[in-house]
């Protein structure tokens, strides 16, 4: 549903940091304004508060962007390192190297800005949107790329979810469908799913962009759950498209934006009562981890792309609890046993984050509020 057209389409830094593309309109500026709460929290949940310690710092991140457990490794990908990736072990929990290069060569490509991948055992994949090129790395004996494709041209992936075989699920089409799978080649095979239907008089890419998610695949590559960015609805689907449960919301608020124009093509424009619902997504064989913002964008600007709460889910979308983190979070990874809780922080420095979830003291249960 669009709500708010009476508001004003954010400034061009707004939409920057939003990383929205065709998210302003150049002949719009006034000031913005909030009709909404600057921010709302989950409500009703028992909240277990998370020890931090520190993994890494500025010494060794700079830009740390995304992230993924495996039994063996944390991968953590940064933009403004030499290397594309950094290794951690998990048993030590030290450093154990670097992966990539940033010199553009036919074996190590030169990614602009990666923005989505997740672990696939002994090799991970890695999307770079803005090339729409996914990489399929090794780790341990063979660190280097073992493939490059280029992603069917019909699809505007925002993550994907690896396979077997170097095939992967996709979410962020700009075709029918709710997610798509594809070859090992980068080829669509099939779109799964039904497309968003609100608002129905907007074209597909609209509708697509306005109901966008943050996801996580199951372990066990049999069940996608898909969260809201802009608003807090959960669904989880089988592999083949079918929806298999509706999560429980633990807010209920829905997408705000206006649909304007850019170039002449209509195109999804945040406003100041834009809301983000969940920055970042984790599972392992029992639960859903979603990393939880609540703000609005006019009031908490890039600060409403991180998170310190995070929403425990079952696989049947019931709610569970809530892990209160330190610090804001701008993307989490899950150890396979569930033993860890990862967390990238940009501010106020760069650091990667470890919380012991075993250990965790349940300290209060949260009651509605919002932040003015």
């Amino acid at each position: 549903m669009i709500l708010g057209i009476r508001h004003v389409v954010l400034s061009a830094a707004a939409c920057v940091v939003a990383g929205v593309s065709g998210c302003r309109d150049t002949n719009t500026r006034a000031e913005a304004r909030l009709t909404v709460p600057a921010e709302i929290l989950p409500a009703g949940l028992p909240v277990d508060s998370l020890r931090p310690v520190i993994m890494a710092d500025s010494a060794l991140l700079k830009q740390p962007t995304a992230l993924a457990a495996s039994s063996q490794f944390v991968v953590v990908a940064d933009n403004r390192t030499d290397s594309l990736f950094a290794l951690f072990d998990t048993r030590s929990f030290q450093f154990a190297g670097a992966i990539g290069t940033r010199t553009p060569t036919p074996d190590a490509p030169l990614f602009a800005g990666p923005v989505g991948f997740a672990s696939g055992g002994a090799q991970f994949q890695m999307l770079d949107a803005l090339t729409r090129r996914v990489a399929t790395y090794g780790i341990g004996d063979s660190a280097s790329t073992r493939n490059l494709v280029m992603v069917d041209s019909t699809a505007g992936l925002t993550e994907i979810y690896p396979l077997s075989k170097g095939q992967f699920l996709g979410v962020g089409l700009t075709v029918n469908g709710r997610f798509g799978t594809f070859d090992s080649a980068g080829r669509l095979q099939r779109a799964l799913g039904t497309a968003p239907s609100q608002p129905d008089t907007a074209p597909l890419y609209v509708r697509q962009h306005a109901h966008r998610t943050v996801g996580t695949l199951s372990p066990a590559k049999d069940r996608l759950a898909l969260l809201g960015k802009y608003g807090d609805a959960l669904e989880i689907l089988d592999t083949r498209g079918h929806v298999i449960a509706r999560g429980e919301r633990p807010v209920k608020f829905d997408p705000q934006y206006v649909v304007a124009k850019r170039r002449g093509f209509p195109n999804v424009a945040l406003i100041p009562d834009t809301r983000i619902a969940y920055v970042a997504a984790t599972s392992d064989n029992d639960h859903i981890y979603a990393l939880f913002s609540g703000r609005a964008v006019g009031a908490a600007g890039a600060k409403a792309f991180r998170g310190r709460r995070v929403v425990v889910f079952d696989w049947d979308g019931r709610l569970q609890r809530m892990l209160q983190l330190e610090q804001d979070a701008s993307a989490i990874a899950i150890s396979p046993d569930g033993a860890w809780l990862f967390a990238i922080r940009v501010r106020p420095t760069a650091s990667l984050v470890r919380y012991p979830i075993a250990r965790a003291t349940t300290t209060r249960t949260v009651a509605t509020r919002a932040k003015p």
